[in-house]
């Protein structure tokens, strides 16, 4: 069944990485990919269970190409049989693609909701706060 154009989706590596994608035209989508982070990991899909109101976090879009011609075999077959392809997508609002390595608070709020808290990085994780050593003083002998 394909999705439908406009909706929003987040795959999540088993290192942590999440990466969000918006669909521009309507198909079918994988429901695994490499995680473009290039951690040689495989991204699950989130099966769109995430946030539809706004795409402007969305680093990736998966599109039905025009031309053809350039396609792999694989690819075209793939493309043919209704599927879309993935790329690069430039915010338009931030000029920039968004650090996978650091995801917004929005994301990462997405992320451990979805009961995927062991996927999110510890360096990126809530941390309580430490407590405080105390330092001995050294004795100077004079």
């Amino acid at each position: 069944m394909p999705e439908p154009k406009g909706a929003i989706n987040a795959y999540l590596c088993p290192n942590g990485h999440a990466t969000w994608t918006r669909n521009r035209d309507e198909g079918t989508t994988p429901a695994f990919i490499p995680c473009p982070a290039f951690c040689g990991a495989d991204a699950r899909s989130a099966w769109y269970r995430v946030p539809q109101d706004s795409d402007a976090h969305c680093a990736h879009e998966w599109y039905r190409p025009t031309d053809l011609t350039t396609l792999t075999p694989g690819e075209r077959d793939h493309v043919d049989r209704g599927g879309l392809l993935l790329r690069h997508r430039i915010n338009p609002f931030h000029a920039r693609v968004p650090d996978l390595q650091a995801p917004e608070p929005y994301q990462r709020a997405v992320v451990e909701r979805l009961g995927a808290k062991a996927l999110i990085p510890k360096h990126l994780r809530a941390k309580p706060p430490k407590a405080k050593r105390r330092r001995k003083a050294k004795r100077r002998l004079t």
